[in-house]
C-alpha cells in the first residue's frame, strides 16, 4: 500500500528536462571525481554524462533503478568493469536521491505510473467506449501493459503494425532479437502467452475486411508472401524449398510494377526518383516516397523544384535549411574563420 501511495504522489512531480538531467549527472560525476573515486578528465565528463542520460532512459523504460544494479554479481568481472559498475551504482543512487528531493521525475517513469493508474481505473470501472491502439509492437513494457489492457476492454481494439501473416510456427519460435518480427514474439512473453496461446498474436485476424476477389488483393498477397519468405530466420531457410514452390507461379504478380534502379551515387539516386515522381504527377497519379533518409528527401525535393513541384514533406523543414538558417550558419562561420575572404564571399 505504501508503495502505491508513493507512486500516486510521484505522478504530480514535474518532469525533469533532458538538459537538467544532463547537467545533474555531470555535477554528480564531477563531485565523485573530486572525491577521488575515479579520475575522469573534463572532456570525458561531458561524454560520460551524455551516455548516462541514455542509460537512465533505458532503465526507466524497463522500470529498473539503482537497487536492481546492486543485485548484480560483479565477482567474476574484470577489475576495470567492477570499478565501472560501482561508479554507475554511485551515480544512479545520487541521481535518484536528488530528483526525489526536488520532486522531479523522469518522463518514462511518469508514463509508467500513468499507465498503471489508467489500467487500475479500468479494473474498478470498465471502460465501455471504443478505444483503438495503433502502431506499437509493445517494445516498452508499460506500453505492452496498456495494449493488453485495451485488448481486454469490451470495445478495445489493438492493431499490430507489420505482423507477418505467413510466418510458420517453426519460424516464429526461431526468431532472434535482430528480426523485424521479434517484437511480437517478445509481446507474447510480456503478455504471458505460451504454446497455443501465442496464436492470439501470431495469427491475429486482419484489422479490416478484405475483398479477395480483386487484382489488387492478389498482388498484395503474393508480394507479402514473397517478402515473408525472404525474411525467414536463418534456422528455417529450408522453408524456401517447400513453401517457395507455392508462390513460383505468383512471382510475376508479386513483382508487378516494381523497378530496380542501381545508382552510382546519391545524386543519381535522387534524380532517378525525381523523374519517377514527375512522370506520376504528369499522369495525375498520387505518389509517395517512403525513406528514413532526410538527406535523400532534401535531394529529391531540390530536384523536383526544377519542375516547380513542391512535395508535402512529412519530415518538415530543418531550421538550418531555411534561408535564415543558412544565413545564420554562414555568418557564424565567418566569425569562426576570422573573416576569411573565401568565407565572406560565400556569405
Amino acid at each position: 500500500i505504501k508503495k502505491n501511495i508513493n507512486k500516486e504522489s510521484q505522478i504530480h512531480y514535474r518532469v525533469i528536462s533532458n538538459l537538467d538531467r544532463f547537467l545533474l549527472l555531470h555535477d554528480i560525476l564531477q563531485e565523485l571525481e573530486e572525491q577521488g573515486f575515479q579520475k575522469i578528465s573534463k572532456t570525458n565528463l561531458f561524454d560520460l554524462a551524455h551516455s548516462l542520460t541514455s542509460l537512465v532512459d533505458e532503465l526507466a523504460i524497463n522500470n529498473l533503478g539503482s537497487k536492481h544494479l546492486k543485485k548484480l554479481n560483479d565477482d567474476e568481472l574484470p577489475e576495470h568493469l567492477q570499478l565501472n559498475l560501482r561508479l554507475l551504482q554511485r551515480v544512479l543512487n545520487s541521481y535518484e536521491k536528488v530528483i526525489r528531493k526536488e520532486k522531479l521525475i523522469d518522463e518514462h517513469s511518469k508514463y509508467s505510473i500513468e499507465v498503471n493508474e489508467l489500467v487500475n481505473s479500468w479494473r474498478l470501472k470498465l471502460h465501455s467506449k471504443p478505444i483503438v491502439l495503433v502502431g506499437s509492437t509493445g517494445s516498452i513494457p508499460s506500453t505492452a501493459k496498456l495494449m493488453q489492457a485495451v485488448s481486454h476492454l469490451p470495445q478495445g481494439f489493438v492493431v499490430l503494425p507489420g505482423l507477418d501473416p505467413y510466418l510458420t510456427f517453426r519460424a516464429w519460435n526461431s526468431l532472434s532479437p535482430d528480426h523485424p518480427q521479434y517484437g511480437f514474439y517478445a509481446l507474447c512473453k510480456t503478455w504471458g502467452f505460451k504454446g497455443r496461446d501465442q496464436y492470439k498474436i501470431f495469427r491475429a485476424p486482419s484489422w479490416q475486411d478484405i475483398n479477395t476477389n480483386n487484382d489488387h488483393y492478389n498482388i498484395i498477397r503474393a508480394r507479402t508472401h514473397l517478402l515473408s519468405l525472404l525474411m525467414r530466420p536463418g534456422p528455417v531457410t529450408d522453408e524456401w524449398r517447400s513453401e517457395g514452390k507455392l508462390i513460383t507461379t505468383d512471382l510475376p504478380l508479386a513483382l508487378n510494377s516494381i523497378s530496380l534502379i542501381e545508382a552510382e551515387n546519391s545524386r543519381q539516386e535522387a534524380a532517378a526518383i525525381s523523374v519517377c515522381i514527375k512522370e506520376a504527377v504528369n499522369e495525375g497519379v498520387k505518389v509517395a516516397l517512403v525513406t528514413p533518409s532526410k538527406l535523400l528527401v532534401r535531394r529529391v525535393s531540390a530536384e523536383l523544384k526544377r519542375w516547380d513541384i513542391n512535395p508535402n514533406n512529412s519530415f518538415g523543414k530543418c531550421l538550418a535549411s531555411t534561408s535564415f538558417g543558412i544565413f545564420f550558419r554562414q555568418a557564424a562561420l565567418v566569425l569562426d574563420k576570422s573573416f576569411d575572404l573565401d568565407v565572406v564571399i560565400s556569405l
